[in-house]
C-alpha cells in the first residue's frame, strides 16, 4: 500500500505551498471524470477543445456498466442486478465553463445524465494541468472497502471531480452499435497514453461490451508471450 513517505517529498511540497493559487486567480475550470467514450482524448478535444489531460483515477465503490439506453453509465455498489466492481477506472479533464457547456449538451444533460461531484483516487497525473488545490494532500489506500485491491498506483485524492451520472436508468443492457466503436476508442487511447488496465478493459468493459476492440498494446504484448512459451 502507497504510503505517505513513498510520495515524492518535492511534489507534497509542491501542493501545499501553492494551493491557494487557485482561489486568488479566480478560476472556474473543473475536473472532469470521464469513464466512457471521452476515455478517447481525440473525442474530448473534438468535443471540449480547452479541455487539459489531468490523469487517470479510479472512482471506488461504483460499478461500470451499459444502461438500458445502450451508453455507459455508473451505478453505485449495492443496486439490484449489478455485480459489483472494486471501482470504475476514469480519465480526468480540466475544463472551462465553456467546455462543460457543451459538454453537457453532449451528455444529455439532464435527461440522459445528471452531474454530481464526487472524490477520485489517482494513478497517475500531469502535473502541469493538475492544480495543487484539488488535491487532499495524503496518499489513498489501494483497498475498497470489503478488502479487495483496487491499484497499487494510487497516490493521491482528487476532490469535488465532477461527474456525469444516470440514477434513473441502473439496469444494464446492450450497447448500441455506433457506440461500441466509439468505447475500442476510448480504451486504445487511455491505455496506450495512461495505463488503463488490461484486466479493466477485458473484464469489465469487455463484459459489457461483447464487441469491444482489445487494445493494441494488450494484443502485442499477448502475442509476445505466447511467442517466447513457444
Amino acid at each position: 500500500m502507497t504510503t505517505i513517505q513513498d510520495i515524492d517529498p518535492d511534489f507534497v511540497d509542491w501542493i501545499i505551498k501553492t494551493a491557494r493559487t487557485r482561489i486568488m486567480s479566480n478560476d472556474k475550470s473543473v475536473y472532469y471524470f470521464a469513464y466512457g467514450s471521452n476515455l478517447s482524448t481525440t473525442q474530448m478535444k473534438q468535443r471540449c477543445p480547452s479541455s487539459r489531460l489531468v490523469g487517470l483515477a479510479i472512482l471506488r465503490n461504483y460499478t461500470f456498466i451499459i444502461n438500458g439506453r445502450g451508453y455507459a453509465n455508473v451505478v453505485q455498489n449495492g443496486t439490484d442486478d449489478v455485480a459489483n466492481d472494486a471501482g470504475v477506472y476514469g480519465v480526468v479533464y480540466k475544463i472551462s465553463p465553456e467546455d462543460e457547456a457543451s459538454l453537457d449538451r453532449c451528455e444529455g444533460v439532464p435527461y440522459a445524465y445528471t452531474k454530481e461531484y464526487m472524490t477520485v483516487d489517482f494513478m497517475k497525473l500531469n502535473c502541469s494541468e493538475a492544480h495543487p488545490s484539488f488535491f487532499i494532500p495524503h496518499a489513498a489506500s489501494n483497498e475498497s472497502e470489503d478488502g479487495r485491491t483496487i491499484d497499487d498506483r494510487i497516490i493521491f485524492k482528487g476532490d469535488r471531480v465532477l461527474v456525469y451520472i444516470d440514477r434513473e436508468r441502473t439496469c444494464p443492457g446492450p450497447p448500441n452499435a455506433e457506440y461500441v466503436d466509439r468505447m475500442s476508442r476510448g480504451v486504445e487511447e487511455a491505455s496506450a497514453r495512461l495505463g488503463l488496465p488490461e484486466a479493466y478493459v477485458t473484464g469489465t468493459i469487455g463484459r459489457w461490451i461483447p464487441g469491444l476492440k482489445i487494445p493494441t498494446a494488450f494484443a502485442a504484448a499477448a502475442e509476445d508471450l505466447s511467442s517466447s512459451a513457444s
